[in-house]
């Protein structure tokens, strides 16, 4: 609890991504740093994501070069071992993607295309 408190008190989000596969479609870049300003902070602040033994396929990217300030482990305070009981992981690998593929029922559906709206949408009309 004391640990949460002193990253509440920074204001800062740091996240692990542990063991994950990310599989990149057009879009490379797997994490977004975007910097926000909660209303009682004075400044505002990206946070931080660490990535261990991901597996990124297809040209999937952690971060950019814009990014590699933001994603550098300087002043990290999270241990994933200081918040959960121990676990094991499967090491992410094609093995594993593999092995999820076909345990899963995993389908090869295509996603679809981003909706960007640059206007709020139409309110709906209800029939009676």
């Amino acid at each position: 609890l004391g640990h949460l408190r002193r990253l509440r008190q920074r204001g800062v989000a740091e996240i692990v991504s542990q063991c994950n596969i990310y599989e990149a479609g057009e879009k490379k870049k797997v994490f977004t740093y975007m910097s926000e300003q909660a209303a009682d902070r004075d400044c505002s602040s990206s946070g931080r994501i660490r990535s261990e033994g991901d597996l990124f396929l297809n040209g999937a990217q952690e971060y950019t070069e814009n990014d590699s300030e933001t994603a550098e482990d300087n002043q990290w305070d999270f241990e994933v071992r200081d918040c959960y009981k121990p676990w094991s992981v499967q090491p992410a690998s094609m093995a594993l993607k593999e092995l999820l593929e076909s345990c899963t029922g995993w389908q090869p559906v295509p996603l679809p295309e981003d909706v960007c709206f640059t206007r709020a949408p139409a309110a709906a009309t209800t029939f009676v």
